[in-house]
Parts: structure tokens; C-alpha cells; sequence
């Protein structure tokens, strides 16, 4: 597939990255010649100094081969202009993807029409739903759900004393009676597809495959003192911090939020009367005491900035906050703290773009695309079983599958089967796989195959 990628950001370069690293015809297009000379230097696309909503340009890129334009930058209008150009003058049956931040014009099903767009992608408002996600299941610190809700992973992380540390996966299977797999594993930035004889560590992070119906038991055996959010204290202003904070107070819990810019704090304060809204610095630690944020369950931080975002979570824990959400833009910041203990759950927008991109991507039999927040190596897809498939109808432990991969779990009709190794799959089923990124390409040729 020929790829035409607009904006060489965090989100353009990792989906560049991701998609060449697959065997994708990559082009980048970007206005900044820094950007532009480190995508060259660094990846294996051709790269084209210029602006995407340049008609020559596009069409220097190659436009009139292309499958797929992905719109990127950082601004709205950019992309979705952009795609319109792309548009008109493309093949007919190209398609595109346009990155809108602003979500009153992302959720607007007329402006992707009007500008001849296939997908809108608006991450801000997905990194909104995995807070309240740590919110409503204390304990979890990432929850993806899978086949319309009927099946969720939750990141569930290890940072105490616990009764079970030490033994092997396969003795903790014989006391957790429910119906649920541990998929994986984190530790140190990678990630483990355990097998039985897996010895359980202090500060690993692992992913539970469930139903929505067995999360809360699954997270009360492995973390049997966790308690259930009451006080939320939120830092920042910006759209996406106000509407956690509707949320929040939607589901009966106290919130009070911080914002330094005055107008903006009687702004929000006039439009949330369920939300007390204070006016300061969210590091003020003298703020924090007087106004008794460090006895809330969970510090939430949504500035613009990450750096007070992180600064401002770990002041918050070493005040006593019980645990931590912090809002990341910056990738490489990001994968650095996310091996900081005292964070407990970290919100990369990015990672919810290139998500949705790749989801795009693999459009047809695969459903869902999804990576993990706190690694770089593995992903997660929902892909459907054809006829035609080499393992339909052969037990699992008989399928082969690729050194890497695992299926955690089948969707058969309306059912949800954690799978052992006597499960067959059949025709039209959806299973869950975990593949670490070098099984990818193998994973989807068993996918093109009939898998």
C-alpha cells in the first residue's frame, strides 16, 4: 500500500516508523526542514519539504498512486484542507485520515463529509476515556475494550506486597476463580507473553484479558486494598480536563480543579456548578494543604504543558495524593516515566492516534488495532477467523503460531471464551491477539491467508 503521510510530529513519525517497518510505501510530507531532515536521516520513507495543502506538492509526492492519505499535523485546518486537495485530485478510491483536536468539530459527522474525509481522529478525546476508565476501576491503570465492549484488557500494575509474588503464573490460575488470562507482562519497558512457569514480580505491570463482568473480582484478588475514587483533584483548563471533570461529577464525585489563568477559571467555574474550580499554580503545595487536594484518591493532570503535568503528579503523591493520572504529549517523556513508580497512569495522545491509523490501516478483517501505552514492543488486534484459515478448525495448542504471539481470547457470536489449549476456532469468530512487533508481518500474513 502506497502512504501518503502529512506532518512529521510525534504522531506523523511513528505512524512512518510503524507502517515502513511493515513493508508500506511511505511518503512524509512536512513544512518544517529540521523535521523533514530527521525523518530522512532517521527513517526508511522518501520525504518532501513542502505543505500538504500545496496541490504540486501532492502531487510531487505522488498523489496519483496513492491508496491512503493521513492528514497529521498539529493544526486542523491544515489537515482538513489538505485532504480535500487530496481529494480532488487523487484516485478516486484513495482514501483519508484527518487528525481533528478540536472535539465539537472532530464529533461533527457533516464536517468529515463536507471534506471528503473517511476517518476522523480526535485522540484527546480517547486519552479522556481511559482517565475516567482508572477512575471508575481503581487498580487499573489501562483498560482497552475489544468487540464492542464485550471484552476488555486492563493493565493492572504490581508496586506493593502482595501474597502471590514469587509464585508461578500457574499456581496463581488455581486460585483465581474467574474467567480470566494474563496476556502479558511489563517489565522495565518490555513486554513478556508469559507462559505458566512465569514467576510473578513486584513492579510489573500485567494485562488481564476479561469481561467487563469479571474486571472488578479479577482486580479485587490481585489487588485486594484498593479503594473506589470518592475526591478527584484535577489540574489544567483545556476542553479535555473539563470534560473529565463533567464526567466525574456525573458519577457523584467530589471534584475540584486548578487553573492558573483567572479568566479562564471563572470560565469553567460558571459552566460546572457541580465542580468546585480554584485559581492557582496546581505545584503550589501551600494551595494543595489549604484546600485539602492531598487527601483526594486521584490527582489528575491536563495541562498544556507536560512537564507541569509530570511535576505537578509526583508534588501531588509526595503530598499524599493516593494515585496519579498524567496527561503526555511528548513520546519519549512519556516511555521515560512511565518507568516511574509513583505515576500510575500515563495518557499518551499519540498513542490513540496511531492507533486508529493503524485500525484504518488493517481495515477489513482486522477490527482493532491498539498498543500498549507502557512499551514499544507489542500491540493488540482483534482480527476475524475466515474459511479459509489454516488453523480454523484446529485446537490451539496445534495452530503453530509465531514465536511472540498469543491468542488471549475468542468471541464466538455473543460469547467470550478465555482459551485453553483444547479450543478450536471456527469460522467468523474474533480473536484477541497479542503479537510483539517483529511477529507482526507473520501475524498478518496469516491474516491475509484466511487467518
Amino acid at each position: 500500500m502506497k502512504v501518503l503521510i502529512i506532518g512529521a510530529g510525534e504522531v506523523g513519525y511513528t505512524t512512518a516508523q510503524r507502517l515502513a517497518g511493515e513493508g508500506h510505501d511511505v511518503v512524509v510530507i512536512e513544512a518544517d526542514e529540521s523535521r523533514a531532515h530527521r525523518v530522512g536521516e532517521e527513517l526508511d520513507v522518501q520525504v518532501i519539504s513542502g505543505s500538504g495543502s500545496d496541490p504540486e506538492v501532492l502531487k510531487q509526492a505522488g498523489l496519483s498512486a496513492t491508496d491512503l492519505v493521513i492528514a497529521v499535523t498539529n493544526r486542523d485546518e491544515v489537515n482538513l484542507v489538505s485532504c480535500t486537495i487530496a481529494k480532488a485530485y487523487g484516485p478516486q478510491d484513495m482514501k483519508t485520515v484527518a487528525r481533528v483536536r478540536l472535539v465539537p468539530l472532530a464529533s461533527d459527522t457533516k464536517v468529515a463529509r463536507q471534506f471528503g474525509i473517511d476517518l476522523v481522529i480526535n485522540p484527546e478525546r480517547s486519552a479522556a476515556q481511559r482517565i475516567l476508565d482508572a477512575v471508575s476501576y481503581p487498580g487499573v491503570s489501562e483498560l482497552v475494550r475489544f468487540s464492542g465492549g464485550r471484552l476488555v484488557v486492563a493493565g493492572i500494575h504490581l508496586d506493593r506486597d502482595l501474597p502471590y509474588l514469587g509464585h508461578t503464573l500457574q499456581e496463581l490460575g488455581k486460585n483465581l476463580h474467574i474467567s480470566a488470562l494474563i496476556g502479558a507482562a511489563v517489565k522495565n519497558g518490555e513486554v513478556i507473553i508469559p507462559r505458566g512457569d512465569y514467576v510473578l514480580e513486584k513492579d510489573t505491570l500485567l494485562y488481564v484479558i476479561t469481561t467487563p463482568e469479571q474486571l472488578a473480582p479479577a482486580v479485587q484478588f490481585l489487588l485486594p486494598d484498593e479503594k473506589r475514587v470518592n475526591y478527584a483533584a484535577v489540574a489544567g483548563g483545556s476542553y479535555l480536563a473539563s470534560y473529565l471533570c463533567a464526567r466525574m461529577a456525573e458519577q457523584n464525585i467530589r471534584v475540584k480543579l486548578i487553573e492558573n489563568d483567572r479568566r479562564r477559571a471563572f470560565e469553567m467555574a460558571n459552566s460546572m456548578p457541580g465542580v468546585l474550580v480554584l485559581h492557582g499554580d496546581p505545584m503550589d503545595m501551600d494551595l494543595f494543604e489549604e484546600e485539602g487536594l492531598d487527601s483526594s484518591d486521584i490527582f489528575i493532570a491536563a495541562t498544556p504543558s507536560d512537564e507541569t503535568n509530570v511535576l505537578s503528579a509526583l508534588l501531588a503523591v509526595r503530598a499524599g495524593v493516593d494515585s496519579s493520572a498524567v496527561l503526555i504529549r511528548n513520546h519519549n517523556l512519556a516511555m521515560n516515566v512511565s518507568r516511574m513508580d509513583s505515576i500510575d497512569v500515563i495518557l499518551n495522545p499519540r498513542h490513540a492516534a496511531v492507533d486508529a491509523v493503524l485500525q484504518f490501516v488493517r481495515r477489513g478483517r482486522v477490527h482493532q488495532v491498539t498498543s500498549f501505552p507502557r512499551a514499544e514492543n507489542a500491540e493488540l488486534m482483534e482480527v476475524e477467523v475466515l474459511d479459509s484459515s489454516k488453523i480454523a478448525g484446529k485446537p490451539l495448542r496445534d495452530c503453530n503460531l509465531p514465536e511472540g504471539v498469543l491468542i488471549g481470547a475468542i468471541i464466538r457470536d455473543d460469547e467470550v471464551i478465555i482459551p485453553r489449549g483444547n479450543d478450536v476456532l471456527r469460522p467468523n469468530d474474533r480473536v484477541l491477539i497479542i503479537t510483539l512487533h517483529h511477529a507482526i508481518p507473520q501475524v498478518e500474513m496469516l491474516i491475509r491467508e484466511g487467518m
